[in-house]
């Protein structure tokens, strides 16, 4: 297992040069990159990578998968990541409007509503290890729990930023304390416990970096300490939250009551300035001896491969020019669709949604077009409630999925994630 790219994650932005908007290669049928479309149990990767580098990347993702989830969702659900891997550091630059190759995540974008991870197959940036770890952690932690505290969410990230794998690529160590080059990093002062449960629930400006030290530094005192309690408490943030937003600073601070009994709120910072001081800290250690992970493959078409890079570039006259493309090979293809309903407005009519959902019966997103054109055109019939109904059964196979507005009502009861 290669260190550069087990850990290379990230997420789409936007590009614009001075004067002109950068340009990715033709699609395959005008002499670009042949793009494929591979499928594991916990990602669904879009690829112009070279198709072996490819395969050793979903296996990769794979195994990191089971460690994170090990550790930290022990009974999580099996959930799906999309994953956009760009060829090399050039390709990514052209979809960060920083038109920087470091690569980021986006855990619930539109249209596609679930995490997705952008990342370059073949990357200079062997200094971001450390980063990309962190990025990972988000996005898998994202797939398998919507509502998380963000003071959780960055602590788990920043635990697992520093998994490493040993000599001989056999074990994957997790745990290891954040360092500067060789030394342990120092934690500076912390933040009081009461406050951070607290970070992104009310005003965001009364927090400073403190917050990260103390993420990380409660997240590892309670799975090294109080490892049940802290499962107990991933199972309460799977409940809905009482408020729409889950900005509810009074739930927050019961359910840090509820799952850590041994913990109360007024002792718990004296307890993890104890062990930051004295305490043991585990680090776990993962065997890699498994088989490579299952997955199938297909080649991407023409239409297919516009309508990814209308999605990756944000210039609007090259994102209109690539989805019309699109729609003009294949009528049916429902990324494209859903862009031009999402940027553009533009609705389908019900035949082409219809049409679409035919073409597509297994993406339920292919029949919440066809729920939003019915709707559109005031069609209020059986066939609106079945196509809803299609979406909504797809939509419960994959957990990650963060239901649009307006559709599967049980679902949407849940907080987005932070």
């Amino acid at each position: 297992m290669s260190r550069a790219g087990m850990l290379m994650v990230g997420m789409v932005m936007a590009v614009t040069g001075a004067g002109c908007a950068a340009t990715l290669p033709a699609v395959p049928g005008k002499g670009g990159p042949a793009w494929y479309e591979l499928t594991s149990e916990h990602f669904n990767v879009w690829t112009d990578a070279e198709l072996g580098r490819a395969r050793e990347l979903i296996d990769e993702m794979e195994r990191l998968r089971e460690v994170i989830v090990g550790v930290a969702f022990p009974t999580a659900p099996s959930s799906r990541i999309l994953a956009i891997i760009m060829r090399n550091d050039n390709e990514l630059r052209l979809v960060r409007s920083d038109q920087l190759s470091i690569p980021v995540v986006l855990t619930t974008p539109s249209p596609l509503y679930q995490p997705i991870i952008c990342f370059s197959a073949l990357s200079n940036m062997m200094e971001t290890d450390v980063a990309l770890n962190f990025q990972l952690s988000r996005a898998i932690s994202s797939a398998v729990l919507a509502r998380q505290p963000r003071w959780f969410t960055y602590g788990l990230a920043t635990y697992f930023q520093t998994l490493n794998v040993d000599i001989g690529n056999t074990r994957i160590n997790v745990g290891n304390p954040p360092r500067n080059g060789t030394h342990p990093k120092r934690v500076g002062a912390l933040l009081p416990v009461s406050k951070l449960l607290l970070w992104g629930v009310v005003d965001q400006t009364t927090f400073d970096a403190r917050v990260y030290n103390t993420s990380w530094a409660l997240f590892t005192f309670l799975i090294n300490e109080h490892r049940g309690e802290l499962l107990r408490y991933i199972d309460l943030l799977e409940a809905p939250a009482v408020t729409v937003d889950g900005r509810d600073p009074s739930q927050a601070m019961r359910e840090w009551a509820a799952a850590f009994p041994s913990l109360p709120i007024d002792r718990v910072d004296h307890e993890l300035q104890g062990w930051l001081a004295r305490g043991k800290h585990l680090v776990v250690h993962y065997e890699l001896h498994g088989p490579a992970a299952p997955h199938t493959e297909r080649t991407l078409s023409d239409a297919d491969v516009h309508a990814i890079e209308g999605f990756l570039l944000d210039d609007e006259r090259q994102q209109q020019a690539h989805v019309a493309a699109s729609l003009a090979l294949d009528p049916t293809n429902v990324l494209a669709r859903l862009l031009d309903l999402s940027r553009r407005k533009v609705m389908p009519s019900v035949a082409e949604a219809s049409a679409t959902a035919a073409a597509h019966p297994d993406d339920w997103r292919a029949w919440w077009l066809e729920v939003q054109a019915r709707r559109a055109a005031r069609t209020d019939d059986p066939a609106t409630a079945t196509a809803a109904a299609r979406a909504c059964a797809l939509i419960a196979l994959n957990p990650a999925v963060r239901t649009p507005p307006d559709l599967c009502a049980a679902r949407n009861a849940q907080a987005s994630s932070p």
